[in-house]
């Protein structure tokens, strides 16, 4: 399987997370059924390319999203029930898409400049995108529809690797800023008008995954664990340790109270697993051994 650059991709420092201690935050006493759907990245038949699925948040009803392009994730937007993906027309061509979670298409807005879906705020009103410039290429926070893009940071050679996940009340961007040349990253939070308001972590070595819990935590991935830290600023705090394995993305429920998050097996190549824990961490469970990069809807 192939990692693509246009999927969510974050990580946590290598500076010895194991030995701080103490959760970054209180997690519930009591631990409801799982729901929701949980949108993920599997490896079509002909080897070539990813395509989007779907599934319960218990592994079932496993489903091909229609209508995503091989290699464009799908981003839901829980509180619209809508997924946003990209849209690819023509070669060189990129458009916004907007579809129920069955994939039912209810709109496509196109954009002189845009370039790809990065991601998307919980109430499908924002997004976080790549876009063209007249030198090089920008990440950008626009309207759904592409519009009135608040520059973040902007490139003109090699691009950097960035994942991005938005806090509940869609005010704020949480962004993962890897640099191609030092591997190095920084984890900082956006306001809708492209300025940072809070920078948590600097020097990091991130990968695979980032997302902005309802109870105000970031969980993300570095090497072979998945971190978290509070969106107001502390240290992290290791979450899960996979061992060998490599965590490949990572998605709090909508109601912050489950995490859902990938695992690329070492010991057997190509093979990649969706797993369930609660959000502190606990009682892990497989529900898909065919994906990765899970996005929770």
């Amino acid at each position: 399987m192939r990692r693509t650059a246009n999927v969510v991709l974050v990580g946590l420092a290598t500076l010895g997370v194991a030995a701080v201690a103490g959760p970054a935050t209180a997690h519930p006493a009591s631990t409801p059924k799982p729901t929701g759907t949980i949108f993920f990245f599997r490896e079509n038949a002909a080897q070539n390319g990813q395509n989007a699925f779907s599934m319960t948040a218990t592994g079932k009803k496993v489903h091909r999203v229609p209508h995503i392009g091989t290699d464009f994730p799908a981003l839901p937007a829980p509180k619209v029930h809508e997924i946003i993906t990209t849209v690819q027309p023509a070669q060189f061509v990129r458009s916004i898409g907007v579809s129920t979670y069955a994939g039912k298409v209810k709109h496509v807005y196109k954009s002189k400049t845009f370039d790809q879906v990065v991601s998307v705020s919980p109430n499908g009103k924002y997004l976080g995108a790549e876009i063209s410039q007249s030198a090089g290429a920008a990440f950008a926070i626009t309207t759904i529809k592409g519009k009135n893009p608040k520059i973040l940071f902007s490139w003109t050679s090699v691009p950097p690797t960035v994942a991005e996940s938005w806090n509940p009340t869609s005010t704020q961007v949480a962004v993962v800023d890897t640099n191609p040349n030092t591997n190095k990253s920084t984890l900082k939070i956006y306001n809708l008008k492209g300025k940072v308001v809070r920078t948590l972590l600097t020097g990091a070595s991130l990968s695979g995954g980032l997302s902005w819990s309802a109870s105000g935590v970031l969980a993300y991935t570095t090497g072979h664990e998945i971190a978290e830290i509070r969106a107001t600023g502390g240290n992290p705090h290791l979450l899960i340790d996979l061992g060998a394995n490599y965590p490949y993305g990572v998605s709090y429920s909508p109601n912050g109270v489950f995490l859902a998050y990938g695992v690329d097996v070492v010991s057997t190549p190509d093979t990649f697993q969706v797993w369930r824990a609660t959000a502190a961490g606990a009682s892990r469970v497989e529900i898909n051994g065919k994906g990765s990069q899970p996005h929770w809807g």
